[in-house]
This record gives structure tokens, sequence and C-alpha cells, in this order.
């Protein structure tokens, strides 16, 4: 049996290419608490592979380590896991994802809900796949991913395990803050 953490993310400012430094107070606590999880797991790092969303390119550790200087703390739990020994994987492929960008554009234009739920189970089906190929059964997976994603449980294998970090009752109330 395989395990993957699946951990629900907020994204910050700088996450999102803003160059600001607002924060919303429900962002930090939330990462204050998957920061605090994820020490409690203990994990071995060297059996660890990390998955984050909207991730193209693995080798990006300049912009990696600019966006955790900006206040990404997205990208400084990165930098902390492949400084620890941990895999990151991509899990978009570059088509798949522009696809993806141009139809929240369109959604966010248009108001049409059900197109992004097809643009994002899209990407889903990519990231599982990703997923499905990658993690060995000696190794611990941690999937970060946008609270807007939730359909990618459906196309995991069977023998991935998917546990949640963090409940979606205790998100709600970061996100609601």
């Amino acid at each position: 049996m395989r395990t993957l953490y699946h951990v629900l993310i907020l994204h910050n400012a700088v996450d999102v290419g803003l160059n600001i430094k607002y924060e919303s107070e429900g962002v930090d606590h939330l990462w204050n608490l998957i920061e605090s999880r994820l020490e409690d797991l203990g994990l071995d790092y060297s059996k660890v592979v990390v998955y984050n969303d909207s991730l193209i390119l693995v080798n990006w550790t300049d912009f990696f380590e600019k966006q955790a200087i900006n206040g990404s703390r997205n990208f400084q739990l990165l930098l902390n896991f492949i400084d620890g020994g941990a895999i990151l994987r991509k899990t978009e492929s570059i088509p798949r994802f522009l696809i993806g960008m141009i139809g929240a554009i369109i959604t966010i234009l248009f108001r049409l809900k059900t197109l992004t739920e097809k643009f994002n189970a899209f990407r889903e089906r990519y990231i599982a796949k990703q997923i499905n190929h990658t993690l060995k059964k000696e190794e611990v997976g941690l999937l970060f991913l946008g609270a807007a994603h939730h359909v990618f449980l459906n196309y995991l294998d069977q023998d991935i395990l998917v546990k949640k970090l963090i409940t979606n009752t205790e998100f709600k109330k970061f996100y609601d803050m």
C-alpha cells in the first residue's frame, strides 16, 4: 500500500504572482497548521515524494528560492523538503496547465463554473497519473493541492491510501476567516 497525504492549501499573494505583502489571517493560520502537522508526522525526507499544485517543471530552484524569500509559505516548505532529501515531482504538463489557465480566465470573464470544473478535472487526471506512475511503495507522497481541486481521488490507483492532513471542516474555518 502506498500512502499519499493530501494537503489542502490556500495560495498566498506571492504564490499567485502578486508582489505584495498583504496576507490574510486565515491563510497564515492555515500554513502554520500545515507546518505543524507535517512536523508531527516525523517523516524521513529521503522517502518523501512531493507533488505540488501547478508544478510544470522540477528544476526551478532559483524560482523556488525567490518565491520563498518573497514570503511564499508553499515554496518555503518545498525548499525545506528538497534540502532534507525529498524528491520533487512535477504534477502538470505545460499544455494541460496552459489549457487550465485559459479555462480559468474564460470562466472568470464569462462566469462559466461548469467549464472550470471540466478544466480542473482535465488537469487532475494528469496529476493522478503522475502520482500513480511515480509514487513507490516505500515512499510517502505529499500532495499540496489548492482547494479548487477535489476530483483527483477518483483517478488514483486503488493501492494508494489517501490521508488528509487537514480535514475539510478544519480547512473551511481558515477559508472563512
